[in-house]
């Protein structure tokens, strides 16, 4: 097997994985930054230099995305559930966006121009394949809670409701900024946020309400996914260490509160009294901004890495976890970036091409690995509580030809047991049939130690 193509791709000691998350990871957040500060880094960007940066991200953006489809969506069709249903769908939305994002690139690098409704078009078919994504997951999450009364469930529930509701508004708001636009860019069209307006008119007031929704619902699903990360990391603390879990827990709070509350005055009063250029001053503001919300995203996957690390059920969970951690940190940067200035090169088109590719890592690595641990945890203590009952029937009797019936049984109840479980959850067992045996021997020398029998 191709091992670009494989489930062994998402190892976090692969080279390739080494060689690639950095490299996306730089680009998408150049590019995220370059979109919020289009108007002021026009005599920067608007150049050849400008264009060929441009190209660059956009085929890092396709290039690394279609190896991640390819590898998410074999390990969807393998896991058999609700999402390898959707799988051609997810695969066909994600071909479109990079055949509407290559015809853009041809007509900015041919004619210097492009046709604004292709972003239009980018930005539907981008948000729309990453809110059914979220829709899935979260109608997931509930239904799974009214079986497992699981604090992490219900509140990952939540956050995936908020991050469904800040992309919906994401989706309105983009499209009605981009129809005011001119319908063709060139590059002599000045590159202009249009966010405030002077009248009373509807638009105006959809318009500035869909902005505030949109600042609201990512504040909320911010401290919603804090609030998961320490729920996760809390029970491990022990393992983890309390120097890293107080980092983990703490840091976050400090880059919410320069991001989203902090009003940097004092930093433009300096910049009068030092004569800085005012365009200057802005654009190192929205680059802190842009860090400081990519650094929370680097600090939640940081989170699932950990926890893949310390919980040593199976190399399995280590590695959805570890997806799970991708799709952290690149949503954290795809999901912020903006097209509300179109503009010319149009900036974050590379983001939102690449923005369903981190909600497919995201929703379909937390989903699978929270299962396969539940499931795991669930069947263990199915084996446990199976073995002690069928131990206490037969007292301080035991001989080796018992224990062997004992097992036989137990391990027909435990196979029955997780095929329901397979077929309740849509997830497969992750420790194999030799783990469950080892297991299951571990569970009658601790009864037989305990109750003073021979071993």
């Amino acid at each position: 097997m191709n091992p670009l193509l494989s489930f062994d791709f998402f190892e976090k000691e692969s080279r390739i994985v080494i060689i690639i998350i950095p490299i996306v990871v730089i680009l998408l957040f150049c590019d995220n930054y370059l979109s919020s500060s289009l108007d002021v880094m026009s005599d920067v960007i608007k150049n050849q230099l400008g264009l060929i940066l441009f190209t660059v991200i956009l085929f890092t953006s396709i290039g690394i995305s279609f190896f991640f489809m390819e590898n998410i969506l074999r390990i969807v069709k393998e896991k058999k559930s609700l999402f390898s249903k959707y799988r051609k769908a997810f695969r066909i939305s994600q071909i479109a966006l990079y055949g509407l994002s290559l015809g853009l690139l041809y007509d900015i690098l041919s004619d210097h121009r492009y046709f604004t409704f292709i972003l239009n078009l980018i930005v539907t078919i981008s948000y729309g394949s990453s809110i059914f994504m979220s829709i899935i997951a979260t109608i997931k999450f509930f239904s799974w809670y009214r079986t497992n009364r699981n604090k992490f469930v219900i509140l990952f529930g939540l956050t995936l409701l908020f991050i469904f509701t800040n992309s919906l508004i994401s989706l309105f708001l983009f499209n009605s900024l981009l129809l005011e636009k001119p319908l063709e860019y060139t590059m002599l069209t000045p590159n202009v946020f249009d966010f405030e307006c002077e009248e009373e008119s509807l638009n105006c007031i959809l318009k500035e309400n869909l902005l505030l929704l949109q600042n609201y619902t990512l504040v909320i699903y911010f401290i919603l996914f804090w609030g998961c990360n320490i729920l996760l990391l809390h029970r491990y603390i022990k393992k983890i260490g309390k120097i890293k879990f107080f980092v983990l827990f703490a840091i976050p709070i400090i880059l919410f509160y320069f991001q989203f509350v902090y009003t940097y005055e004092e930093f433009f009063t300096i910049s009068e009294e030092l004569k800085f250029d005012e365009n200057i001053a802005f654009a190192f503001q929205l680059f802190l901004g842009t860090l400081l919300t990519a650094l929370c995203g680097l600090l939640f996957g940081i989170g699932f890495f950990s926890v893949g690390r310390l919980l040593k059920i199976s190399p399995k969970v280590e590695k959805l976890l570890y997806i799970t951690g991708l799709g952290v940190i690149t949503y954290f940067i795809t999901a912020n970036a903006t097209l509300a200035s179109a503009g010319m090169p149009p900036f974050g088109i590379p983001n939102i091409v690449f923005l369903p590719i981190s909600s497919m890592l995201m929703y379909i690595g937390i989903f699978y690995s929270m299962t396969a641990i539940a499931n795991d945890i669930a069947i263990k203590k199915f084996i446990k509580n199976s073995t002690y009952n069928e131990l206490k029937l037969i007292g301080n009797l035991a001989e080796n030809q018992m224990i062997d019936e004992i097992k036989l049984r137990v391990l027909s109840m435990a196979q029955a047991f997780s095929n329901e479980m397979e077929q309740k959850n849509e997830s497969e067992l992750t420790n194999s049939p030799e783990e469950i045996k080892n297991y299951l021997s571990d569970v009658i020398d601790a009864y037989k130690k305990r109750k003073g029998m021979d071993v």
